[in-house]
């Protein structure tokens, strides 16, 4: 058998997108590697990568995960395994190691279940359907329903049962081809459900294959830092390197520093083999 054909779908506004596609080029230079690129805050430089789309994405909404399914129909039966990465990921093992771990499951994503407690965070996202509405509405249904305010405006959520028992994980996962067909073959209503959720990258793809009966591993391979009750991870820097190494991922986030990617790839060179 040879070496899997693996493509890396990078969605990215922000950060060093251009150094993370020279990185994994050199690394792989047979690999797949197709951006979708949101221009809105700074154009996209050159690059050596299918470019996908754009497609309208405002955070936390339907437009997001319907971007992430047609970036995904896009390089369907391309490739042995789709690597999701976000435009400030960096990878912290050669990529060729990277690609020779892909083995011995399905997928590779952080997955749990979602709670029936209606006072749970992830409960209130994938246990209603959330429609847009004006202010006095809204002001009117936060006496019995949950209220969101998102960049794209303000949300409803109306108690609603899943077509699937609901699971919740990272937005970063790692597909082989099976998985992949599983996500984009879900039935219609599953997707339209989770279409009208609040973020839905968080849950759609790990609902689908919790319940594909394909092999799962329940870890992505990825090594964040969170701050307190902060939904974003922060961005790293030298300080955090020693422990991003010795967390074992295959990439870590957020880097927007030059200087600290340069000390990753003087570690992977100095490294032993």
């Amino acid at each position: 058998m040879g070496r899997p054909v693996v493509a890396y779908l990078i969605l990215s506004y922000a950060g060093p997108v251009e150094r993370l596609v020279a990185t994994l080029r050199a690394g792989s230079p047979d690999a797949l590697i197709a951006v979708h690129h949101d221009p809105r805050l700074r154009p996209l430089g050159a690059v050596d990568a299918e470019r996908l789309g754009p497609w309208p994405i405002a955070w936390g909404h339907g437009s997001q995960l319907a971007a992430v399914l047609r970036c995904l129909q896009a390089l369907r039966g391309r490739a042995d395994w789709v690597v999701l990465l976000s435009g400030q990921d960096y990878p912290l093992r050669p990529v060729a190691e990277i690609e020779a771990r892909l083995e011995g499951a399905d997928a590779f994503l952080q997955y749990a279940p979602v709670a029936r407690d209606r006072n749970d965070e992830f409960a209130r996202r994938y246990r209603h359907r959330w429609r847009p509405v004006g202010e006095r509405i809204a002001r009117r249904a936060a006496r019995w329903l949950p209220v969101r305010e998102l960049p794209s405006g303000t949300y409803v959520g109306i108690p609603a049962r899943p077509p699937l028992e609901p699971f919740h994980g990272s937005d970063w996962f790692t597909l082989s081809r099976r998985a992949v067909d599983a996500v984009l073959d879900a039935p219609r209503e599953v997707v339209d459900h989770f279409l009208h959720t609040i973020v839905p990258t968080e849950a759609f793809v790990h609902t689908v294959l919790a319940h594909s009966g394909l092999r799962l591993v329940d870890d992505n391979r990825r090594w964040v830092q969170f701050e307190g009750r902060s939904p974003n991870p922060r961005v790293l820097g030298l300080q955090d390197l020693d422990a991003a190494f010795a967390s074992g991922g295959d990439f870590a986030r957020k880097f927007d520093d030059p200087l600290v990617l340069d000390e990753i790839d003087r570690r992977l060179t100095s490294a032993p083999r």
